[in-house]
């Protein structure tokens, strides 16, 4: 892969945020000194965070300890795995590096107690602590604050990723236009990771690549619309069309999942081609919700993988006859009780510090309140005076 081929080798290879570079190398330089002994990394993906932070520690010959959060939740997890990393002395008495990959993963309900853990443990460590996040503003991360520094990844501008794949095509002897180059970067948005998969996947065997070139191959510049994406999904036994369709369309991954569930059994002749395919997108159901819930982005990989080559493949013929797709049930009945759950949100909300519980526990008193409402009017109003 391109992506490992054409990975920066040192710090001098790495492209953009060189400010950011410079000072986190001074910061674990100069950790023992510094008033807070951890460094928290935001960012959105593609942007280069772990790789300067394995780039740095090799500058400064530092042996690397890595910890995800997504694998190591629980406070005794963290205490055992991540406590030992931080108090053994490493190989050949090199200095480390303990990286807590993925921070932002501390979430749920059965991740109580690790952020209060990792506090105790940054307070006694004999080496620099660094958390990698996308998103660092969640409440739960707060103590992590307190003790921490905080650096702001920004998005590699579109000139600085179109330079590097300019290097890439050159040592590939890949002729190329500008346009192509400049698409491609654009389009990346910030993520120098997605735009050297991209180059790679659109010049894989050409010796020239246009712009000409990408607009004809439906690169994402010029993205599908959800009922070509299904024809292609459902109309095909193609892991690689199916795979391409899907990561070209203009449908947030959610929502295409409501979109294949509707239309499996228009599509689907055979029973058991229908329980294949709601089979796999069941599955696709569950890394959703361990990525809404647990923030578990890495499972959108699988999510894309299913949702495409997975239908393709579910079924064990192809079907003939066009289809024009039904719009998603689920999202349409949504839609029009928007305003009525719109209303039920914000009386739960007034409620809550009423009842002493969450908006969620306060909707389970609704059905009374419905009573109320219908045979107690003017008991109603008063409720309702006092709790405005």
């Amino acid at each position: 892969m391109w992506l490992n081929k054409y990975a920066p080798k040192n710090l001098s290879d790495f492209a953009g945020n060189s400010s950011n570079i410079a000072e986190i190398t001074n910061w674990v330089k100069t950790w023992k000194s510094q008033p807070k002994k951890a460094l928290i990394l935001e960012g959105s993906s593609g942007v280069g965070k772990s790789t300067a932070l394995n780039l740095i520690a090799k500058e400064l010959g530092l042996n690397t300890i890595i910890t995800s959060a997504s694998e190591t939740r629980t406070a005794k997890a963290i205490a055992t795995t991540f406590g030992v990393a931080l108090s053994q002395q490493s190989l050949f008495f090199k200095g480390k590096l303990v990286i807590f990959d993925e921070i932002d993963a501390l979430s749920g309900k059965s991740d109580r107690g690790a952020v209060g853990e990792i506090v105790k443990l940054i307070k006694k460590s004999k080496h620099p602590i660094i958390f990698v996040a996308n998103d660092f503003s969640g409440k739960k991360l707060a103590p992590l604050k307190k003790e921490s520094k905080k650096i702001k990844f920004q998005k590699i501008p579109t000139p600085i990723i179109a330079d590097k794949l300019e290097v890439i095509l050159k040592n590939e002897n890949i002729n190329y236009d500008d346009r192509a180059l400049k698409s491609i970067a654009r389009q990346a948005d910030g993520d120098i990771r997605a735009a050297i998969n991209d180059l790679e996947v659109l010049a894989h065997g050409v010796s020239e690549l246009t712009y000409d070139a990408i607009k004809d191959s439906g690169y994402r510049d010029f993205r599908k619309p959800v009922q070509d994406v299904l024809t292609i999904i459902f109309k095909t036994t193609s892991v690689k069309n199916s795979t391409e369709a899907l990561s070209i369309s203009d449908t947030p991954l959610d929502t295409m999942v409501e979109w294949v569930r509707e239309n499996i059994p228009r599509e689907y002749k055979k029973s058991d081609d229908v329980a294949r395919a709601y089979q796999m997108l069941s599955r696709a159901n569950i890394f959703m919700g361990r990525i809404h819930t647990r923030q578990y982005w890495r499972y959108l990989v699988y999510v894309s993988s299913i949702l495409s080559a997975g239908i393709s493949t579910a079924k064990t013929e192809k079907y003939p006859g066009m289809q024009t797709y039904h719009y998603p049930t689920k999202i349409s009945l949504l839609g029009a009780s928007m305003f009525s759950r719109a209303k039920n949100d914000a009386l739960a909300k007034k409620l809550s510090p009423h009842l002493h519980c969450s908006k969620r526990e306060a909707k389970k008193y609704f059905p009374i309140i419905n009573l109320i409402q219908q045979n107690q009017p003017d008991i109603w109003d008063s409720i309702l005076t006092k709790i405005d």
